[in-house]
C-alpha cells in the first residue's frame, strides 16, 4: 500500500480487514519505524523465556497475535535489513521461529505492508530489500493525495464537522457558497491536515454563542493552488470563521473579500497575526 503521509493507509487497511472473511479475527497494526532495531525480531516473532537477558517470560510476537486475522506492517522501509530477511522467510513459509525457540510455529494471516516512500528509491538507497518488495507487491494499492480526490475534500470536511458536532453537541456547518475554497489549497498533509484544521477551527469557536473565532486555514489568494512539488511555493493563509449555526447555510464561513488576488495585501494586514507563509514539498524520499 503506497501513499503520502496522512492519506489514510491505516484506515484503508482496517477497511480491508472489515470487508473480508477474517473480520472477526484480530487486526494488528505495527509501525515498523517505531520499533527499536534491537527489539524488532522479538516484537515481530516473539521470544521464549530465557531467550536473552531480561526475557523472564514468554512473549507473543505480532505474527502470533495476528494469527487468523490481518497484520498491517506500516512504514515497512523502517524495518532493519536483518529483520527483513527473516520476514521474507516467514512470508514464504508461514512459519515463525520465536527468538530462543527450537521449533517453528505455523501461522496463517493476511499481511498488508505500507510505506510513504517511493519503493524503487528505497531499494536503491538500501532501505528496502528488493526480494522483500517483490514478495509483498502481490496486489499494490496506491492511495491518492487529498488534492487529487476532487469532491472527497468537501465530503471529508463535512464528515469531520459532523463528527465534532456529535461529540460536543454543536450545530456548526460549512456554507454552500464558500466550499470551493477547500479546493484551492494543495493539502500537503492530506486528510490528516484537513482533519486537524477542521478540529482546530471547531475548538476555537464558541459552543453556544453566535460569536466567531478567527482561525488560520490554508487557502491561496489566487484562483489556483501553488505547485506542491515546488519548494519555494508559498501559501498565504486566509481566515476561517466558525459560528454556531443550525444548518449548512451558516456556521463555518470564509471572510468576504479575502479571496481575491487584489485583496491579498489588505487581507494579510487585517490578520497579520494569523496569516503565515508556508512552504511545502512533495512526498519525501527515503
Amino acid at each position: 500500500m503506497l501513499g503520502e503521509s496522512g492519506t489514510g493507509k491505516d484506515v484503508a487497511a482496517q477497511a480491508l480487514h472489515r470487508s473480508n472473511l477474517r473480520r472477526d479475527r484480530a487486526f494488528v497494526a505495527v509501525n515498523c519505524g517505531a520499533i527499536s532495531p534491537h527489539l524488532a525480531e522479538s516484537e515481530l516473532f516473539g521470544h521464549v523465556a530465557g531467550a536473552f537477558t531480561g526475557a523472564d517470560h514468554q512473549h507473543l510476537g505480532f505474527f502470533e497475535r495476528a494469527d487468523g486475522g490481518m497484520l498491517f506492517l506500516d512504514e515497512i522501509t523502517g524495518m532493519p535489513g536483518s529483520t527483513q530477511v527473516k520476514l521474507l522467510r516467514v512470508l514464504d513459509t508461514g512459519r515463525v521461529a520465536p527468538v530462543g525457540a527450537t521449533e517453528e510455529i505455523q501461522t496463517h494471516m493476511r499481511v498488508v505492508a505500507a510505506t510513504n516512500c517511493d519503493p524503487q528509491h528505497a531499494i536503491r538507497s538500501g532501505k528496502l530489500r528488493p526480494d522483500l518488495y517483490y514478495r509483498l507487491n502481490v496486489f499494490p494499492i496506491c492511495l491518492p493525495r487529498l488534492r487529487e480526490r476532487g469532491r472527497d475534500i468537501e465530503l471529508l470536511a463535512f464528515a469531520f464537522v459532523d463528527e465534532l458536532n456529535r461529540q460536543h453537541g454543536t450545530r456548526k456547518s460549512i456554507p454552500g457558497g464558500q466550499r470551493e475554497m477547500l479546493y484551492t489549497y494543495p493539502w500537503p498533509g492530506n486528510v490528516r491536515e484537513l482533519r486537524n484544521d477542521v478540529q482546530r477551527a471547531h475548538v476555537m469557536s464558541g459552543k453556544d454563542s453566535e460569536s466567531t473565532a478567527i482561525v488560520p486555514v490554508p487557502v491561496t489568494f489566487s484562483g489556483h493552488a501553488p505547485e506542491p512539488h515546488t519548494p519555494s511555493a508559498s501559501v498565504l493563509r486566509s481566515v476561517m470563521q466558525i459560528g454556531a449555526g443550525c444548518g449548512h447555510g451558516q456556521g463555518v464561513r470564509w471572510r468576504d473579500g479575502d479571496c481575491g488576488e487584489e485583496n491579498a495585501i489588505p487581507a494579510a494586514r487585517r490578520v497579520s497575526d494569523a496569516v503565515t507563509t508556508r512552504t511545502r514539498s512533495k512526498m519525501h524520499k527515503c
